[in-house]
């Protein structure tokens, strides 16, 4: 049975047309000549859409709400383990200023990064004094209780999108690259 799942995969493999699928060529620094063709040709997703207002601004259209954002963005607050985790791969988890409990937990997934000050106890107990205290510039939680956090935190004008595990991974990562102006890493 190994020897035939092992031939098999090295015949479907010949046949695959590696050439149709091309690592992107992505800046490593974002400049205004190259932000709005990188979000062109690159970033896709139903519930987050960027375009570029300018060199160092962006409108994200998250989940039914516009999200503008001065970028680099410098101080996030992920609420969203997959987005933490994806800030850490992509060199900008100095960026990360706050995580969510559970995150805390974890120091043997997150490292040192679980050291940072928690912002929630649960997934339904957010403290919001606690992420407003940070002076965020953004923060990223999960889209079951974007509505909730948005409100929260709108009194603070601390701007807040969201991904869920029904959206696009790769838009994600790009979208986390291109405000932090971490690229490089970016798939």
């Amino acid at each position: 049975i190994i020897v035939v799942a092992t031939l098999t995969y090295y015949l479907m493999s010949l046949s695959y047309k590696h050439e149709l699928i091309t690592k992107p060529v992505i800046p490593t620094t974002v400049t205004p000549t190259s932000l709005e063709p990188l979000l062109a040709a690159y970033y896709f997703s139903q519930r987050n859409v960027m375009r570029a207002v300018n060199v160092d601004t962006i409108v994200i259209s998250n989940y039914g709400e516009n999200v503008t954002l001065r970028i680099p963005v410098s101080r996030i607050v992920a609420m969203n383990t997959v987005a933490l985790q994806i800030l850490i791969d992509i060199g900008a988890g100095s960026d990360v200023v706050g995580i969510e409990g559970y995150a805390s937990r974890l120091p043997w997934l997150f490292g040192n990064y679980s050291a940072l000050p928690a912002v929630s106890s649960g997934m339904w107990s957010i403290n919001y004094e606690e992420i407003a205290s940070l002076n965020p510039d953004l923060v990223i939680t999960w889209s079951y209780i974007l509505p909730q956090v948005r409100q929260k935190l709108s009194a603070f004008n601390i701007p807040v999108i969201a991904w869920g595990s029904n959206d696009n991974l790769t838009s994600l990562i790009m979208l986390l690259g291109v405000i932090t102006n971490h690229t490089g890493k970016a798939p």
